[in-house]
């Protein structure tokens, strides 16, 4: 029988909601917002925020699917099946979009009430900013372009499919922009860490493939590390003792395949570490702007950057040092 793992409490530090080092720094949840159950604020001395929502990114190959459709040609489908093949996508998607258009309504609020906020951060590379808005725009283009030609409405599932593509900041850069105008779109990822974390998580899906194919009767055991790695996730710190954490999974779960087991536990460790890796990088270039602003990220960043931020807040503080 298969036991739900659990991280003794010694082993992370929790994020409470509430206010520490004498109010000077706080970490609480954006009230009176459709975005309010995924997202928080943190506040730093002299008033400066961070307001960080955490979303759904979708499934992986949607874009890549949407745009095949929208790059073939009239003839290859009537516009019955065309039409059909992009609603099953929107479908699938349907929470994906829902959360995308709750980041519209707080980004259109918060451009138009809060004059401190300088940027919008977003999960890229500064560098890839401009290539991905054209790339965004050429979706577009080439998606009104087939209804145009196919004499179909540019309503959804279409305009649905194009906030999907884009994302709510890109959307809304494009179909309105005098929201975002004084407002810098800013890229706080790494190339070089995107990079690495995509090889420690392409060796997860790898060894789940490999093995499932010939023992199928583990993957069960997997899930089980896989959550338990999930729920750690936003409060790990890399320099814990990592020795300790894998121990306590490894005597809470009864197997038998040893070197198997051990591997998946290994890999799963790793691309934690190189997701987090990202976090840290995250917080450290917000920091460094010295100004207020929001970040739009994946939900599994969210408490940890959070963390991450409120961290450096409080260590600055005791060292009377400016973030």
């Amino acid at each position: 029988m298969l036991q739900r793992i659990k991280i003794i409490s010694l082993l992370a530090i929790a994020l409470p909601l509430v206010s520490y080092a004498n109010n000077l720094c706080t970490v609480e949840q954006i009230i009176d917002t459709p975005v309010a159950k995924r997202s928080l604020k943190i506040q730093f001395p002299g008033g400066r925020r961070i307001l960080i929502v955490g979303h759904e990114h979708g499934l992986a190959g949607s874009k890549f699917l949407l745009s095949d459709l929208v790059n073939q040609n009239i003839e290859t489908l009537s516009n019955s099946d065309f039409t059909k093949k992009v609603s099953s996508i929107i479908d699938l998607e349907r929470h994906t979009i829902l959360e995308q258009r709750q980041d519209l309504v707080f980004l259109k609020d918060h451009a138009t009430k809060e004059s401190d906020i300088k940027f919008i951060g977003l999960e890229y590379p500064q560098e890839r900013i401009r290539s991905q808005f054209l790339n965004m725009a050429k979706f577009q283009s080439d998606l009104l372009r087939q209804t145009n030609l196919r004499n179909i409405s540019f309503s959804n599932p279409y305009q649905d499919s194009v906030l999907l593509f884009f994302n709510a900041t890109f959307y809304l850069k494009m179909t309105e922009p005098k929201y975002l105008i004084g407002y810098e779109l800013a890229g706080f990822d790494s190339e070089n860490l995107i990079r690495k974390n995509w090889i420690a998580y392409k060796a997860i899906i790898d060894m789940r493939k490999n093995i499932g194919e010939i023992r199928p009767d583990i993957l069960n055991i997997f899930a089980t590390i896989e959550n338990s790695f999930l729920e750690l996730y936003p409060t790990y710190e890399l320099n814990n003792n990592d020795n300790n954490i894998l121990n306590l999974i490894k005597k809470q779960i009864s197997y038998q395949d040893k070197e198997i087991i051990d591997n998946w536990i290994s890999v799963q460790l790793q691309e934690m570490k190189a997701s987090k890796r990202r976090d840290e990088f995250f917080a450290q270039r917000m920091l460094s702007r010295n100004q207020s602003g929001i970040l739009f990220i994946g939900k599994r960043h969210l408490h940890s950057i959070a963390g991450i931020l409120k961290k450096k807040c409080e260590l600055s503080i005791n060292s009377n040092r400016r973030i």
